[in-house]
């Protein structure tokens, strides 16, 4: 449940920063994807165990800074 809820809002966000920076939001991307799968493995360990995959933020905090940079370049043009 809980991948559905961030896959929601993380895709259009994935896919509109990588409009701006393929490689770098594809990178990230995958940085997102391996820690979500380590919070999955961990998770059926033992709940305690599913902030080994908690790194995964990392990614996201990128793919959404580079959402900022890119709406705000395109501000900037206006």
């Amino acid at each position: 449940q809980n991948n559905l809820e961030f896959l929601g809002i993380f895709l259009p966000i994935f896919l509109v920063a990588g409009l701006a920076a393929p490689t770098n939001v594809a990178i990230a991307g995958a940085v997102v994807f391996a820690g979500r799968c380590a919070t999955a493995v961990g998770y059926m360990l033992g709940p305690a165990k599913r902030v080994f995959g908690a790194w995964f933020h990392i990614g996201e905090f990128y793919v959404v800074y580079q959402f900022g940079k890119f709406a705000y370049s395109l501000i900037q043009k206006v």
